[in-house]
């Protein structure tokens, strides 16, 4: 597998994880579950966006001079 499609893969799972958490969220009322399984996703969509900003790297690198 290139490492290309392992970002991918990754991204997607950290998506897949962020809608698990939120989807845990919504069903919780008010309080410390809740705000922990928020806190959570928002950790999760964090990660994705940083594997993407790798994929970005790696898919599409800058040449010497531009």
């Amino acid at each position: 597998m290139k490492l290309e499609e392992v970002l991918l893969l990754a991204a997607n799972r950290e998506k897949a994880s962020y809608e698990f958490y939120t989807g845990l969220a919504a069903a919780h009322p008010a309080g410390r579950v809740k705000s922990l399984l928020e806190e959570i996703a928002s950790q999760e969509l964090g990660h994705k966006q940083k594997v993407e900003i790798m994929y970005a790297e790696v898919a599409y690198p800058q040449t010497d001079g531009g």
